[in-house]
Order: C-alpha cells, then sequence, then structure tokens
C-alpha cells in the first residue's frame, strides 16, 4: 500500500542527520535556637527526619501502660516522662535574598559513562576536564537568585536546601551532576536600640484636627476661637485672634486673650457674654489652630526649620525630621526655650515603659536639640531583647539586662562573657558567672559587649530516634536504659522500616570519637536485657532504616563523621558489601560484627545471589609502611545457617563480594509483529537466535515481504541518539561561522541560515529508532553468518509486499508509482517531471525496502535493479554553499531516513 504524501512530508522535516551504514535513526516555622539544633545535624538524617514526620500531627505519647523502670525502682511512664521535639519545629529553613550558599557540584559516574583521567591532574583539572562546575559561595540577589554561568539566573528563594538542589538539578546544563546546597548560617550583627522607631515615617506630620483641645493649651495670634450665642438670641461667630493678641467680639469690643490657657480664655469669654450681654450665654471652643516654626537641631535626620501644628509635642516635631541618626542620643533630646533648656526627654521611658510626661507641647520659635549618644554597651545572645543601649543611669550589668526585658528561659549564667576595650584601646574578655548574685553588679563600661549563650545548645543526658520510626526526636536518657525501652515493639517503627538493623552512633564525651553498634529489633524484644537489647549511653544516636531504599545516603555522612576524627591509631572502622544483595554499599564496622551482621545490615540476599562461595578482601598495613591485601573465600550457605565457625568476624576495611548465580540473567523478550502466523511478544534465552524465534512464531505467511522487514534494537538506538546529539553540535557550529563569513552575491546566506535553522531545531527534536538493516530471506533460507543473536526489548516488522516504488528529492513532483520491472530509475525519475535545477542528477541513489542504500555511481544506469518498496531519491545540489559541507551530508540522507520512520510509523513500531 502506497504511502500518502501527506505522511511523507511531516517525514521529511524531522529526521535530517547521518548514522553508521547498518542502521538509521526514526525520532510551621521553628525558633532560631530550635532551628539550629536541628541544622547540626547531617544533612540526610535531616531529610530521613523529615520524610518520617510527613503526614503526622502532634499529640500526647500513648502507647498504653508501658514503663521504663529506674534505679529507684518507681515506673517512668512516657506520659509523664518522655518529652518528644514538636516534629512542626523540625521544617527546615528556606531560603530568602541576602542567603549565602555554598553550591558544589560532583560527577554521577555510571558504566556507560565514566571515563578515567589521568593522575597526574588535580581535582581541579579532573573536575574542569569533566565540566564540572567549581564549587562556589553564591549570594542570593534581591529576588532571592543565583546566576550560573552555563544554565543563568536561577531563583531559590522559598525552597529549603534539598528542593534548592532538585531545582539546580533539574538544568540541562547540569545534566549527570549530583548537586550540593548548604546554606551558611550568618550571625546578624547587633543593632542599636530604638531607632527603627523613626523606620518609614512621613517627611510632613500634621495632628488630627477632631481631636479635643486641652486645657493647658496656649492661645496665641492666628488662632480661631470659636463662639456660639444662645439664650435671648441665637448667634456663631469665628473670631482669629490678632497679632495684638485680641479677639474682636461683635457688640462687646476687643477681648485681650494673649497669653491665657484654652481653659482662661473659655472662661473670661463666658464671663463677659453674661456681664455685657443680658439674657444670653456662650460655649467656646477652637476653630482652626494656628502653625507655629520650630527648629530641630543637632544630629537629626534632616535638622532644620520647620513649621508644625500649634498643638505638635516634642515627638512629633522629631517625627516630621526624620527622626534621630544613629549617632544622636534617644536619652538626653533637649527642649530650649529663649536661650534655656526647659526640659529634656528620654525617649528609652516612652520605648520600654510608655511612659510619654515628658513629651513637652512646643511653642514658636523652640529649638528641639539632639545631643551625641553618651556611653553604650550591648548585649546579645539569650536576652528578650538583644541590641545596643544607650546607658545614661544604667552601672551594671543587672541594669543592662533589666533594660533587654531580662533573660531568656534557657540563658546559660554561669559562662557569660564580656567584651571590653581597655584604656590602650585593646579589647579583652571578661567572664562573669551570673549565677551568683553579687555578679550582676559587675560594672559596666563604655563599648561593653556582653554574650549570654544558650544552656541548650547541646542536649545532654538524652538519646535520638531518627529514620523510619513513629515519634522521631530527642528522649530524656535514665541509668540502665536500653533500646527497648525507646521502642517499645514493631509497631513504633514505620510499616516500611527494615526492623532487622537498627545502626546506633555513639560519640565518646572527652575526645567526641565515635563508634558504632548495629543490633536487630525483633532479636531485642524476643530477649531484652539480652545482647541485641543494647543498654543506651547520654546522646546515642539510633537510626531506623527503610527496608526499599537506598542507605547510602542516611550512612554517608555519619561515615564522614567518623572519619574526621581518624587517626593511624584510630583507623576508620568501615567495611563494603557489593554485589547481590538489597543494599550494597560501605557501612560502620561495630564491635564483633561478622559476615551475618553485615549481610543484615545490607538487607539480605537477593534471590539472585550464589550462596556457595563468597569473596572477603582483607587489607593490612605492614609496619606504617604499605598496605597489602589478601582474599578468602566465604561459605555463604553455611553462615545463612548459623553456623558459628564459618561466620567470620570482619575487619576494618573488609570487602565481601556476593556473586550472581552463573547464568541468571534478567527476564526478556522480543515482540514480532506483522506477516507471521502468531505475532506477539516471546521470552528470549540467553544466545537464542532470530530464526528459532520466528520458527515459535509459526513463520512467515504467504502475504509477507521478507525484503521489507524493520528489525529495531535498543542499544543501536541509543548510540544513535548520541550521534544525533553530535550532529545537532557540528550543525550549530557550522550555521555560525557560516553567519561571519562572507559569501558570493549568488549566495542567499540568509536564506541558507535560515533553512539550517529550522533543520537544527528539527534534529534537536528527534529521537532515534535504532533500525538494523537484516537480510531476512537469507536468514529464512539458512545461509550462514545472516542469523542475528536477539536480545531485550527486540522488535521485528514484517510487511506485506509492496506494490509501489517511490521517488523523492529533488523532482517537479514526488510521488510514488506501481512498480513495473520494465522501468528504470530514469524511467522513474521521468514520470515524477524529471530533476528540478536544484537537484543533483549525479547523486541520485536508491533506498532499498530492507534500508540498505545503493550509493551513487555517477548518473544511474538504465538497467539499475528496483523492487517494490523502493525509493528513488534526488539530493539537493548544495556544491555552492561552502560554508555549511553538514549540510550536504544532511541532505544526502534526509530522504533515507524519511522511508525508515515511515515505514516504521506504517508498523506502529515507532
Amino acid at each position: 500500500m502506497a504511502i500518502p504524501l501527506y505522511r511523507w512530508g511531516a517525514v521529511l522535516f524531522v529526521l535530517l542527520l547521518w548514522f553508521p551504514p547498518a542502521s538509521y535513526p526514526a525520532d510551621t516555622a521553628p525558633t532560631k535556637e530550635q532551628m539550629q539544633q536541628f541544622q547540626q545535624l547531617p544533612k540526610a538524617e535531616r531529610e530521613a527526619i523529615l520524610r518520617s514526620l510527613q503526614g503526622k500531627t502532634r499529640g500526647p505519647v500513648d502507647r498504653g501502660s508501658s514503663a521504663v523502670p529506674d534505679n529507684s525502682g518507681s515506673r517512668i511512664t512516657e506520659s509523664n516522662a518522655v518529652s518528644v521535639i514538636d516534629p512542626s519545629l523540625l521544617q527546615p529553613p528556606r531560603l530568602k535574598a541576602g542567603d549565602t550558599v555554598v553550591i558544589q557540584f560532583q560527577r554521577v559516574l555510571t558504566e556507560a559513562v565514566a571515563q578515567p583521567i589521568p593522575d597526574k591532574f588535580s581535582q581541579e583539572d579532573r573536575d574542569a576536564q569533566a565540566g564540572i562546575p567549581e564549587q562556589k559561595l553564591h549570594v542570593l540577589d534581591q529576588f532571592g537568585a543565583v546566576t550560573f554561568e552555563k544554565a543563568g539566573r536561577i531563583v531559590l528563594k522559598g525552597l529549603n536546601e534539598t528542593e534548592a538542589e532538585q531545582r539546580i538539578a533539574a538544568e540541562s546544563a547540569f545534566k549527570g551532576l549530583q548537586v550540593t546546597v548548604k546554606r551558611l548560617p550568618v550571625e546578624e550583627p547587633l543593632k542599636p536600640f530604638g531607632y527603627d522607631l523613626f523606620t518609614g515615617v512621613p517627611k510632613t506630620f500634621a495632628p488630627g484636627t477632631d481631636i479635643p483641645i486641652p486645657a493647658d493649651y496656649t492661645v496665641g495670634p492666628g488662632d480661631s476661637v470659636l463662639v456660639q450665642l444662645f439664650g435671648k438670641e441665637n448667634a456663631e461667630h469665628e473670631l482669629v485672634i490678632t497679632r495684638d493678641g485680641e479677639i474682636l467680639f461683635p457688640g462687646i469690643g476687643p477681648i485681650s486673650v494673649a497669653g491665657l490657657t484654652f481653659a482662661q480664655l473659655e472662661r473670661q469669654v463666658q464671663n463677659r457674654v453674661q456681664k455685657q450681654l443680658i439674657g444670653m450665654k456662650a460655649s467656646v471652643t477652637l476653630g482652626r489652630l494656628r502653625s507655629i516654626r520650630v527648629f530641630v537641631l543637632g544630629d537629626a535626620e534632616r535638622p532644620g526649620s520647620y513649621i508644625v501644628s500649634g498643638l505638635s509635642t516634642l515627638t512629633n516635631a522629631l517625627f516630621t525630621s526624620g527622626g534621630i541618626k544613629r549617632i544622636g542620643s534617644l536619652r538626653d533630646i533637649q527642649l530650649k526655650r529663649k536661650g534655656k533648656t526647659i526640659s529634656s526627654m528620654d525617649l528609652y521611658d516612652l520605648l520600654l515603659r510608655g511612659d510619654n510626661s515628658a513629651d513637652a507641647r512646643l511653642q514658636s520659635g523652640d529649638v528641639i536639640f539632639i545631643p551625641p549618644i553618651g556611653k553604650t554597651a550591648g548585649i546579645a545572645g539569650r536576652v528578650r531583647r538583644p541590641a545596643i543601649y544607650e546607658l545614661k543611669d544604667e552601672k551594671t550589668i543587672g541594669d543592662l539586662i533589666a533594660m533587654a526585658g531580662g533573660l531568656a528561659p534557657d540563658a546559660y549564667l554561669q559562662n557569660v562573657k564580656v567584651e571590653r576595650i581597655l584604656e590602650n584601646r585593646e579589647r579583652t574578655l571578661i567572664g562573669v558567672d551570673l549565677a551568683q548574685e553579687a555578679a550582676r553588679n559587675t560594672a559596666l563600661r563604655d563599648g561593653d559587649i556582653v554574650k549570654i549563650y544558650s544552656s541548650l545548645e547541646q542536649l545532654k543526658d538524652v538519646v535520638k530516634l531518627a529514620g523510619q520510626v513513629q515519634r522521631p526526636g530527642v528522649y530524656p536518657w535514665k541509668p540502665d536504659m536500653r533500646l527497648t525501652h525507646v521502642i517499645l515493639s514493631v509497631s513504633d517503627l514505620q510499616p516500611q522500616a527494615d526492623a532487622r538493623y537498627l545502626l546506633i552512633k555513639r560519640e565518646a564525651a572527652l575526645d567526641h570519637t565515635i563508634t558504632f553498634l548495629d543490633t536487630d529489633l525483633i532479636a531485642a524484644l524476643n530477649n531484652p536485657n539480652g545482647a541485641a537489647d543494647v543498654l543506651l549511653q547520654p546522646r546515642d544516636e539510633i537510626h531506623a532504616f527503610d527496608i526499599r531504599a537506598k542507605r547510602e545516603a542516611l550512612i554517608k555522612p555519619l561515615l564522614e563523621q567518623a572519619r574526621a576524627r581518624s587517626a593511624p591509631d584510630n583507623p576508620v572502622r568501615e567495611v563494603v558489601i557489593e554485589g547481590t544483595v538489597h543494599h550494597p554499599g560501605r557501612y560502620p564496622l561495630s564491635s564483633g560484627m561478622k559476615v551475618s551482621d553485615l549481610l543484615r545490615a545490607a538487607g539480605g540476599l537477593t534471590d539472585r545471589a550464589y550462596t556457595m562461595e563468597a569473596e572477603l578482601t582483607r587489607f593490612t598495613v605492614i609496619d606504617g609502611k604499605e598496605r597489602e591485601s589478601s582474599r578468602e573465600n566465604v561459605d555463604v550457605a553455611a553462615v545463612m545457617k548459623a553456623d558459628a565457625q564459618k561466620d567470620m568476624v570482619l575487619r576494618t576495611h573488609d570487602q565481601l563480594i556476593i556473586r550472581r548465580i552463573p547464568k541468571w540473567d534478567e527476564e526478556g523478550a522480543i515482540e514480532i509483529v506483522g506477516e507471521v502466523k502468531f505475532p506477539g511478544k516471546y521470552p528470549i534465552a540467553r544466545n537464542e537466535k532470530l530464526s528459532d524465534v520466528l520458527r515459535r512464531a509459526g513463520g512467515i505467511t504467504d502475504q509477507a515481504y521478507p525484503d521489507g522487514a524493520l528489525f529495531v534494537r535498543e542499544s543501536v538506538r541509543e548510540r544513535e541518539q548520541e550521534h544525533l546529539e553530535r550532529l545537532a553540535s557540528q550543525l550549530e557550529r557550522d550555521l555560525a561561522l557560516l553567519s561571519v563569513q562572507e559569501t558570493s552575491a549568488s549566495v542567499k546566506k540568509e536564506e541558507i541560515l535560515a533553512q539550517g535553522k529550522a533543520l537544527l531545531r528539527q534534529i534537536r527534536a528527534t529521537r532515534a529508532a535504532g533500525r538494523t538493516v537484516i537480510k531476512l530471506n537469507d536468514l529464512l533460507q539458512g545461509r550462514e553468518n545472516f542469523d542475528v543473536t536477539v536480545q531485550k526489548g527486540d522488535k521485528l516488522f514484517i510487511p506485506q509486499r509492496p506494490q509501489e516504488v517511490t521517488v523523492l528529492g529533488e523532482v517537479y513532483h514526488p510521488t510514488s508509482h506501481l512498480f513495473d520491472a520494465k522501468l528504470s530509475v530514469t524511467d522513474y525519475v521521468r514520470l515524477s517531471g524529471g530533476v528540478t535545477e536544484r537537484g543533483k542528477r549525479s547523486a541520485t541513489y536508491v533506498v532499498r525496502a530492507d534500508g540498505s542504500v545503493s550509493p551513487p555511481t555517477g548518473w544511474f544506469s538504465r538497467n539499475a535493479e528496483l523492487g517494490p518498496g523502493d525509493t528513488i531519491v534526488v539530493p539537493l545540489k548544495v556544491d555552492r554553499v561552502s560554508g555549511l559541507k553538514l549540510f550536504g551530508e544532511i541532505t544526502t540522507i534526509l530522504f533515507q531516513l524519511a522511508v525508515t520512520v515511515a515505514a516504521l510509523d506504517a508498523a506502529g513500531v515507532f
């Protein structure tokens, strides 16, 4: 059946590349201190805790009446003794603008891509040669973004470390790289107290006009007095105080009010009305108030002269002037009138106690003077308001703590540090024990910085439970506490947890060296107080693992902590297991660990494991000079049967390899569709031939056309895809070179570039198919060297016998013609209208139905052999475009690929 022309048109611009001749392509926020404690945990452990907490809600710990006995014999139930950190407080911090992060990239090596780099290169050279960006510090910009040379700008604001790693790794520029993001904690400097009061103040200040007039307000020229008369007659008057300090009252005459308070003015007007206007009374209030000019001088943000309302106070004027500079005093703001200081205001009274009694009302001509700041002392750490305070009457550390709002509940008083500047301008550090009441009377000096640390920065007498458990967190340690006192039953683990392997990290109190213990929870629960029921020590960390997930990410940080304290006399205690186990990798070596323990740590053997024998490689350091290796065989079957003699005790750096059962392959199948008696998927065995599978499928039908068979293989497709990507890169470079080259006037460079860019876009969007040319007729006839060893994922399509020969390319009418054995290549080209001016007649070639190509040897002979399903291709003449040699290659194979894709598409394989 002929392929419709619209299908050809869709295919022609999809697959435009060259491949090896054998194949062709187709197509709740935590507190700061709690967050600091959480961040001290290894990253993998933090992630495990968060995963285990997902979907959990905080509630009382209720596990029946189980209890832990202490030395006194009393019963300590979990409801009254176990305190667990609220999971809602363990949310990782979100990145924000201004944060500093360290971003590191590492190559993810696989067998397919790993290529050795000579040892003579440094690690920096290796990273550069491998295309790995160097580790750098990045500061998030004002929009919370970082900028990379290869990937451009990436916004990380609002993401935690893990999400930021996933976001960066999603960029194609970092494909194949493992990304690590670490947010660096930045200690914020102490800020002077009180100056934030003036942040964002308006440039002008206008007091409300509808507030009651204070009785002590002193009236003056410009004030408006509103008088309402009632009684014998009703009338209203608005009287403005003149420059002489008088109001001109109709029917009464001038009334002198200069220097009177509002209360005095009100009484005087009411008395005059009663005396002079018989039978009438007056109600007096103030209307529009006068404006006054005052001066704000000294260390104000904007010193100068300001016109303010007559009701304005000292603080109103400060706000109008923008506030006080950091070098100005908040504790001695002076109000001067007629050259004399009439009052002063301490803003700390307002800020700390809400006392505004010193906020005096201003008069015209008043001067507000802000002197330089006086002595200061700072206090940081575990107080309510850490800041730098200006000292006035405060003399001692106790006074400073009182100004800072008092101590936080977790303040550690036994070792308070005081940074002090001596008379010779050198700095010193003084230790103060504030637990002693007398120490609070320690005198302060100008410039002192008092630091009070938290008593919870390092928890004591606790054990920590992490990983795949129902209630991760910190539990109080008690003498004689064992594993089963913390994990009371298997139900305390997550459903997917591995109860057979728990890892306990133990840190020595003196030198902080790290050791590990592993145990079996099932054995511990079956035999309480036995060897598996480990006796816990303070600060032990118990880790439970997912039986399905890889353990390397969780165990690696623990091993790195131990390596950091390793030495020749204290080597890293770790072992390696590889091969057919569920979780191969590197594990901590606990005291007395045996082969069976390592198998348990790795999740046990898989069903492919060869249990007759395993290989154990051991390493020994000889006199501190060199390291030698030796190998021993392990009887795995005996170890699994608990044979103590065969269950060897492991040493540090031992490597155990569990082999796979010989001839064990993954299940695979080949799919055969088209003209066979029984099409479908067929399981295959090692080294099975295609002819064998065809016999199992009943052989081909009478309608089959073996010369047009399509055979697709995944491994070929992968190689073709790599070649496709290289071809696209080469075309991209050629287009860039052509864009800057000089060309003759006969060459339309813009048109060529446009065609090249369109071609490049199609190549980028193309996915390879992996067709391999086979001679199915020869295979079916049993000829040597034509059979194919099938592989997992192979596909074979056997079409019906076609009836057409197709002519494509630079002819006037590309189409398909019924096959006629009497017609030659020249005849079919003539039937399609002949070769166009753009066609290269001498390069005409034939793509056979089986996918092979008959290369051109000058102009085709009239006697060139053709068959049904063949395609004649007349390529584009591109010799005149010297800047795009690759263009010619792509044009040559364009139609070959179109034939392949159309056939695969029709078969339903592509």
